[in-house]
């Protein structure tokens, strides 16, 4: 047996697809003609949450909470499944005009008067589910609280760590470039010391300054094309 009941809503800041939802009020006449009790929950009783009383698509669980006005159920949604990611949208979208609904199965009753009308008296009952749904038998029950997904970190995280290892792979290249240069110049003759040129040998000392220097250009050339091989 279903008991559809609906109130205003009021919202909070998104954080993590939680739902608190006022989903019975108790000592009021609703449009089935029964008057709900603070005895028919059970506080702390562990419920799922489902799409308008359709049991084979959960979109969320959590737990109820009894207090002397009205039973609140105080759970998430699914944000994981399509399902549930789509009814907490549709919840946070329909904002005041937003109902709630119970499915249920009768313990304890009895009937009686209440302000003037016959009425009966649901003192205990086994709950199944509770529902968002369109319309409700009472229209006092209201969405307390809702909160919105946190978002997901792990691609920026993935390339967070592409860029690190990208930034390792530049700074190994100028290391060697930097060393390359280096040898280049340890390796270069000072002017002033050079060795006069022999009649027998001319332009020797000349020549090996040069030699070295293609081998330090061919050494840059060779760990920048290593380096861009590796990446």
């Amino acid at each position: 047996m279903d008991k559809w009941i609906t109130a205003p809503v009021e919202f909070k800041d998104d954080a993590a697809g939680t739902i608190q939802a006022a989903f019975s009020v108790f000592n009021t006449i609703d449009s089935d003609g029964d008057v709900v009790k603070p005895s028919a929950f059970k506080d702390g009783q562990e419920v799922p949450m489902v799409w308008a009383h359709r049991w084979d698509a959960p979109i969320g669980k959590g737990t109820v909470k009894v207090s002397r006005k009205q039973a609140v159920f105080d759970g998430h949604f699914f944000l994981d499944t399509q399902a549930g990611m789509e009814a907490y949208k549709t919840v946070k979208n329909m904002a005041g005009l937003q109902e709630w609904s119970f499915g249920f199965r009768v313990l304890d009753d009895e009937e009686g008067d209440f302000d003037g009308q016959r009425v009966r008296f649901l003192k205990g009952l086994e709950l199944f589910e509770v529902s968002p749904v369109l319309v409700g038998a009472n229209r006092e029950t209201r969405t307390l609280a809702i909160k919105g997904a946190i978002p997901d970190l792990s691609g920026l995280k993935d390339m967070m760590s592409e860029m690190r290892g990208a930034m390792g792979s530049m700074r190994t290249a100028m290391g060697r470039m930097e060393r390359a240069m280096g040898m280049e110049e340890d390796n270069a003759e000072p002017e002033e010391e050079k060795a006069p040129e022999s009649a027998s040998e001319p332009g020797d000392g000349k020549q090996f300054s040069d030699d070295e220097e293609m081998v330090a250009r061919a050494q840059m050339r060779s760990a920048l094309q290593s380096e861009l091989a590796r990446s």
